[in-house]
This record gives C-alpha cells, structure tokens and sequence, in this order.
C-alpha cells in the first residue's frame, strides 16, 4: 500500500489487531504488509490495511468579561494570545501522562489548535496568564487542565478572569486608585476618592457610617457597588428587590452623577443616608451595577 496515496488527515491503523486474520488489518503504520506467498493459482483476500480519520483539537483562550461570569464565550469577551497550550495523553482518571505531545501557543485571537489526532484521550493543559484566575467547570472541572475523548471534531474553549486585587483603605479619609486588573476597593472609614482603573472593579461597602466615598470612574454594566453586607447585617433585610421596598434609594443628579442611599425605615420618616456618589454616572442599572 503507498502511504502516499491516503486521503488528508487519516493514518494507518496497527496490524493484527483483531482475532479475525480474514477481518484484521495487515498493512502496519508504514503502510507495508507481512510478505505473502502463493502458489499457481491460489487467491488471498485477506491482506486488508485499515484507515484511522485524524481530527483536529482547537479552541480559544479567553477574558470572561460578563457579570456575572457566564462561563462561555460572548460578545465582548477578550481574547488572550500567547498563552502556552500543552496536549497530553490521560490517563484512565482523565489526568495528564508522560510527556506533551504537542505543544502550541495562542496566536493573536487567542486560537490554539492540534492537528492529525487519533481516536483516544488527551488532556489540554493551559499555562495560566499573568494577571489571570482560571474560571472552574467551562468544558471541565479546572479550565487549566481539560480531558478530552476524541471521537470526532473536537473544540476546547478555556477561559479566565482578570486575577482580582483587593485594596483596601484605612479609619482617616483616603485616595485610593487601582491598576488594569479586577480590583475589589473598600475605602472604609472617612470619606474616600475611589479609582478603580482599566479593570472591572468591585466597591465594597460594609457599613452605612464609613462616610461618603466618590467614586470618579464607575462604569455601568462593567464595575459593581457591593453592599450585601449592609443589607443583612445593618438592616437585616431578607426580601428580594430592596430598591422597589424603599431601602435602597437611586438620587440622579444628571450629568454630575448618582448618590446611592440607605433607607433604614423604608419610609419618608428617617432621612436615606448617603453611601456612595458616582461622579459623572447618570445611567446606573441596579439590575447589573448593584448587589445586594
């Protein structure tokens, strides 16, 4: 058999596989057969080469952007390149073995692919970005490490989150600023300037008497004010929606931005009390900007 001639993608498959010599492949991965002998008159036909299909293992590594993080790939979400991505034979745990296979590293839409694999089980593992934290169960239970079973086509997508930094402010009136990264900004007591940064940042507040921060560069849709924490422990509030129950109050001031209050009593008998103001924020969502 001329190896030669095999259509695109596919190999040989391994010789005497089988019990059945009439049914089983002779030719080995060269293509060559055992030598076969006949005499005046006699037919064999039996001499079979078996032909595997190669298919190809791709994916994209990716920023998941969305709020909260959905675990698949949308519109919007960043791509990472030049992240190093290493294919393993698994093991029978779904666990890699030996040394890499292959070993690829994303290009500029931060694709990587794996070209001619047999039928079998391999494991994706992907070199974790600078700045970066893996994000759990996206096509495996860690998307640093992914067991794929090749049976046909395969896409394998791994994505992460911007590695979160937590600053923190101090009991006196601070200025606090952050970087490119997901940052998590709690300026506590006095009243602070907050400046998340390039990154999607979350300002975390904990008590309605840590004074009134400014925040200078709060983005709708991207960035997050997490008061969770007085929602339980200062009001004890169990309900669903606190904004349309009167304790949360949203005060629009145009272009010159938003206050966003706590209503102790849910009524007009005690005065909402100030929290946070979003400097130039006129279209805050609570549906997406706000967690309670």
């Amino acid at each position: 058999f001329d190896p030669t001639t095999l259509p695109e993608a596919t190999e040989f498959t391994s010789a005497d596989q089988g019990g059945d010599e009439a049914a089983d492949s002779d030719a080995n991965a060269n293509g060559v057969t055992p030598i076969v002998t006949l005499d005046p008159g006699e037919n064999n036909p039996d001499i079979d080469a078996g032909v595997l299909h190669l298919y190809n293992l791709s994916g994209t590594v990716y920023e998941d952007t969305d709020t909260p993080d959905d675990d698949e790939i949308s519109d919007g979400d960043g791509i990472i390149p030049g992240v190093t991505v290493q294919l393993f034979n698994a093991d029978g745990d779904g666990n890699p073995t030996g040394v890499p296979i292959s070993t690829e590293t994303t290009d500029s839409d931060g694709f990587y692919e794996f070209t001619e694999l047999a039928n079998g089980d391999y494991v994706v593992v992907q070199t974790q970005p600078a700045g970066y934290e893996s994000v759990t169960d996206s096509d495996g239970t860690d998307d640093n490490q992914i067991a794929v079973t090749i049976e046909d086509i395969d896409s394998v997508d791994n994505d992460f989150l911007e590695e979160e930094k937590f600053i923190e402010g101090t009991a006196s009136p601070d200025i606090l600023e952050g970087s490119s990264l997901r940052e998590t900004i709690a300026g506590y007591k006095g009243q602070d300037t907050l400046t998340g940064g390039d990154g999607k940042d979350k300002f975390l507040y904990t008590e309605t008497s840590d004074g009134v921060d400014i925040i200078t560069d709060f983005t709708s849709g991207e960035d997050q004010i997490i008061l969770s924490s007085i929602m339980e422990e200062e009001l004890g509030y169990t309900g669903s929606d606190p904004i349309a129950d009167g304790y949360v109050v949203i005060e629009n001031y145009g272009s010159a931005g938003t206050m966003v209050q706590i209503d102790f009593d849910a009524t007009d008998e005690l005065l909402p009390k100030d929290v946070v103001f979003l400097e130039g924020v006129s279209d805050l969502n609570p549906n997406t900007d706000l967690v309670f």
